[in-house]
């Protein structure tokens, strides 16, 4: 009994010591996950200030283009018709020549604008893998599955008590002798007139 007892302290202390290892390590996970969340996001805020300062960029770049391709675009109006003036030549000519550099000009203002669009389009695609990217991340530490514990088993100790008891009856039966000895037999008269 005094061994079952025994037992059942060092479980229950084994069985607190697992718990508060449990909960130490359970907090430090959902520490982990937290700090891994806020380093993730982190992360892809300053990935999508990056990639928002390049879209920002690439804006003025096309808009600086667009710009220089109309002054020299007009240059070029402005040179074939000084030219035309001082030759003495005008009419559908001069007018055709005028219009192809105007038709030029629209032509690279439509690649320009389409070039932005074309990158535009794929920095916004680049801002959406960092956000999955992020997602990801974010998931990729899970939380503890922990078991739980399991304190100590008051129905298996009673049943080793019970059974130790058993045991001692059956040990102390054993013990006495089986059949009495003739001196201390007795026998019950038998009466015949039953």
């Amino acid at each position: 009994m005094a061994s079952t007892a025994a037992s059942l302290y060092t479980q229950s202390e084994q069985a607190s010591i697992t718990e508060a290892y449990q909960n130490h390590a359970q907090r430090a996970r959902d520490q982990e996950i937290r700090d891994n969340y806020a380093l993730a996001v982190e992360s892809m805020t300053q990935q999508q200030k990056s990639i928002q300062e390049r879209q920002r960029q690439e804006g003025e770049a096309a808009v600086t283009e667009e710009a220089r391709n109309a002054r020299d675009a007009a240059e070029a109006r402005a040179t074939a018709r000084t030219a035309a003036g001082e030759a003495g030549v005008s009419g559908l000519s001069v007018e055709a020549l005028l219009s192809d550099f105007t038709r030029q000009e629209s032509q690279y203002r439509y690649g320009v604008r389409r070039n932005l669009g074309i990158a535009t389009d794929q920095l916004t695609a680049e801002m959406e893998g960092v956000r999955a990217t992020t997602q990801g991340r974010a998931a990729s530490i899970p939380r503890l599955n922990l078991e739980p514990v399991n304190g100590p088993s008051y129905l298996g100790a009673a049943l080793r008590i019970g059974g130790d008891a058993l045991g001692a009856y059956s040990k102390y039966n054993a013990s006495k002798p089986s059949n009495p000895t003739p001196a201390t037999r007795r026998t019950l008269p038998v009466d015949s007139d039953w």
